[in-house]
């Protein structure tokens, strides 16, 4: 039994849809007698350009950092669904010097061999994501192509805001879809872009909360963002024309940072 009727039979409870990503549908199951598990089973359609849809990663990352509090506890894999155990908690709450220390611990161990590789070519990767779009009026503000430097770290590939919960004062990361091995800048640049901060709390980080986050996390060897901001606003520009007015102002937010980024000191 492999489909999702087979996988619900075998696993009971009941389930509860959760929202989701845009090749993939997430339930909590309530077992009675055990603790609640998180089941993501992909669908079979196109991922995102920007974030991979890997189920063998998500589960590899799970097992790797099992018992470390980073990740949720893995409980079984099946073809094409990952079975968890569900993290209760609340959506990040602003706490950015807890979410740097949780980053910080995932980049400091090993990545499991097996884990694919971050692109270094951040312009190249916004490149391949206006290929996808009808408007593809984004590469006037192109940046140099400069790769990322930095040594290779366990990376989550995610870590916006809905994608970390809080308990006990811990930031927990969840939604493991897209894990991967590269310089630390993909995923400190993620968490903390206009874009992902704007669509997960409804705001930009103010320079305030940006240092806390710095301060806590410690020296990152690359700090050339502009790449990442223009791959960013790529992202954002796709998912508009995919009928999410919503990256609008996420778009326009992440351009501002780009230009800034870009600005001669």
């Amino acid at each position: 039994m492999t489909g999702l009727s087979g996988v619900r039979a075998e696993i009971g409870g009941r389930w509860t849809p959760l929202s989701g990503g845009l090749s993939h549908h997430v339930w909590r199951v309530a077992v009675p007698g055990a603790p609640d598990l998180t089941v993501r089973m992909t669908d079979g359609t196109a991922a995102p350009p920007l974030f991979a849809r890997d189920p063998d990663a998500e589960w590899l990352a799970l097992t790797t950092l099992e018992g470390t509090g980073l990740a949720p506890r893995p409980v079984r894999r099946y073809p094409h669904a990952v079975v968890a155990e569900y993290v209760a908690g609340t959506i990040w709450d602003g706490d950015f010097p807890a979410a740097a220390a949780t980053l910080r611990a995932l980049h400091a161990r090993k990545a499991p061999k097996g884990l694919p590789q971050a692109p270094r070519c951040a312009v190249e990767t916004g490149r391949r994501i206006l290929m996808h779009c009808k408007d593809r009026s984004l590469s006037a503000a192109m940046p140099d192509s400069s790769p990322l430097t930095g040594p290779e770290v366990f990376l989550h590939g995610d870590p916006a805001p809905g994608n970390i919960v809080m308990r006990r004062g811990q930031a927990h990361l969840i939604d493991w879809q897209c894990p991967s091995r590269g310089p630390a800048l993909h995923d400190v640049a993620m968490f903390l872009s206009p874009a992902m901060q704007i669509l997960g709390r409804g705001r930009v980080a103010t320079s305030a909360e940006c240092d806390a986050f710095h301060k806590a996390y410690g020296p990152i060897p690359d700090t050339a963002t502009a790449p990442l901001h223009w791959r960013m606003a790529c992202h954002c520009q796709w998912r508009i024309e995919q009928g999410h007015e919503a990256y609008r102002p996420a778009l326009q937010a992440e351009l501002t940072a780009l230009a800034r980024s870009t600005r001669p000191r």
